[in-house]
């Protein structure tokens, strides 16, 4: 009877163990509250959170279970200036305690310190693990979340100080404002212990403040940026964009910026507009657009070591002067009089177009200080001395920001794989800035688009007509004449069907023809087509 006794209290011990995961919906009778059901809820378990406004400043404890909304401006956290709308301090928090379709408003974080002083930071979201750099860590998610209109000292959108992975997909961080006076960040901070902020797809923009030293604040911790846009940002005292120091923690400084742009952000003070490194650790810039910043002395600015710039497209930036601190350097300064004679700047297949000083003049595309020096490949480099001679490139649409190589555009199949630093992953297989295929002709271009179209002689490309009240299109692609630029996108591996179709005002039938070229093509090509047809250029197959 003992041993049966026991047997029944051993299986009972792996039922209770075996407990299902459960959905606790909000608002219930059990759950009116979203901090009712994180109280109520068990790792694994999922909070299901319906429409509407809740007025509340949630606490998480230390577990991982779903929060779900119904969507960003579906379902709102509204601090109401309590505190901050999410905030984690006890650990451990892993990537499977995910928030994922919720916009949190109103908070104005909570108590912390900026140097000695105390104050409120993290309006948004607030991460501080009560065991300091020690593990475990706290690693939430975020995803598909709007972090505006919060208020705080510093940090008002994203304040993490000993956290771990902390990732944001899929959000925008936009509109929040900060009240002290000289600090460091106005609309994220990251910093300490194991700290590693990741950020894809994301949106950061429409943020001003005249206090503070950068839009984006990491210092002793890792980063990346992946996918991300910094738009119409003002920091009048620092960098409206990302500074980054040093690691003294417990991982590796890296830091990474790919496929991202910065459009429209502006600063009056002397450092740069966009980005500034400080301290010697891992860099890389890839893909990334650099376009219409206005002031600072610098848009980019690299401390010592080896840092590589690759297909990147610097476009239209404005740089400022500083009574204080002197007239501007150059679009992308690199290095320090205390660098070392081995520090390398590797600018490759990349695009410095139509920067200018305030004054109109053409600025230095780029600068180095002390006993640096620049590896140039494939690469387009606007200077003061160049400038009446360089091989410009030619952009779809620049007025609207479309950075787009136009057809037969400098750039175009320029670039290279040979020799690069760090060695590069296969560009193949990489995506550029829009998400297209890296290579798709052959051969990298310049710059942070691939011009993967098929395109037609912008001139004449299939039109007839002229004295007849034309042109007219005739030749199409799959039903289309293309675009103004005589453009016809066709998905590679699929088939195409090229027809000719009968020119208005034309008593006859019109004649065609079935024209074959022999031996490879390049968007470069261009033909002269029989009966009268025009130009055409006739991409490779």
């Amino acid at each position: 009877m003992e041993r049966h006794l026991i047997s029944l209290v051993a299986l009972l011990a792996l039922c209770l163990g075996a407990r299902a995961q459960s959905t606790l919906n909000v608002p219930s009778i059990n759950y009116p509250t979203i901090q009712s059901a994180i109280n109520g809820a068990a790792s694994g378990d999922t909070v299901l959170v319906a429409a509407g406004t809740y007025i509340e400043s949630l606490v998480f404890p230390a577990k991982d279970f779903t929060l779900q909304g119904a969507g960003a401006g579906l379902s709102i956290i509204d601090a109401n200036q309590a505190g901050a709308c999410i905030s984690f301090t006890q650990a451990p928090v892993t990537n499977a305690m995910v928030i994922d379709g919720f916009s949190m408003t109103n908070g104005i974080g909570e108590s912390t310190f900026s140097g000695a002083t105390p104050t409120r930071a993290g309006g948004g979201i607030f991460i501080e693990s009560n065991l300091g750099a020690i593990a475990p860590y706290i690693s939430p998610l975020f995803r598909n979340c709007e972090i505006h209109q919060n208020s705080a000292g510093f940090a008002a959108g994203v304040y993490v100080r000993y956290g771990g992975n902390v990732r944001f997909e899929n959000c925008r961080i936009h509109g929040n404002s900060i009240t002290l006076p000289n600090t460091s960040a106005l609309a994220i901070y990251g910093r300490s212990g194991a700290t590693e902020l990741v950020f894809v797809d994301c949106i950061v923009e429409n943020h001003s403040t005249t206090t503070a030293a950068a839009l984006v604040y990491l210092s002793s911790c890792a980063a990346s940026f992946v996918r991300c846009h910094f738009k119409n940002n003002t920091v009048n005292q620092g960098i409206a964009g990302i500074y980054f120091s040093g690691n003294s923690g417990t991982i590796p400084a890296t830091f990474a910026v790919r496929k991202c742009s910065f459009i429209g952000n502006q600063t009056t003070l002397p450092g740069a507009s966009v980005l500034h490194f400080s301290g010697s650790f891992q860099t890389v810039l890839d893909n990334c657009l650099f376009a219409n910043n206005v002031g600072g002395r610098l848009v980019v600015g690299f401390g010592v070591g080896t840092r590589s710039i690759r297909n990147c497209s610097f476009v239209g930036n404005q740089l400022g002067s500083n009574a204080i601190a002197g007239p501007p350097l150059g679009v992308l300064t690199f290095g320090t009089t205390t660098g070392q004679a081995s520090d390398v700047l590797q600018v490759e297949n990349s695009i410095f177009i139509d920067n200018t000083l305030s004054t109109g003049a053409v600025a230095e595309s780029i600068y180095t200080a002390g006993p640096t020096g620049v590896v140039y490949t494939s690469s387009i480099v606007e200077t003061p001395t160049n400038s009446a001679a360089i091989a410009r490139p030619i952009f779809v649409d620049p007025i609207n920001a479309d950075y787009r190589l136009a057809p037969n555009s400098p750039g175009i199949n320029a670039g290279t794989v040979v020799g690069l630093l760090p060695p590069p992953p296969v560009l193949s297989t990489t995506l550029d800035i829009a998400g297209s295929p890296r290579v798709q002709f052959g051969v990298v271009d310049m710059g942070c688009y691939e011009a993967g179209h098929i395109s037609y002689d912008s001139s004449a490309a299939g039109r007839v007509g002229e004295t007849m009240g034309g042109p007219f299109d005739v030749l199409q692609v799959n039903g289309s004449a293309g675009d103004v630029f005589r453009t016809v996108t066709v998905p590679l591996g699929t088939s195409s069907n090229i027809s000719m179709i009968q020119p208005p005002n034309s008593a006859n039938p019109a004649g065609f023809a079935i024209f074959g070229l022999l031996g490879e093509a390049t968007e470069a090509s261009i033909t002269t087509v029989p009966l009268g047809i025009g130009k055409m250029t006739f991409a490779p197959c």
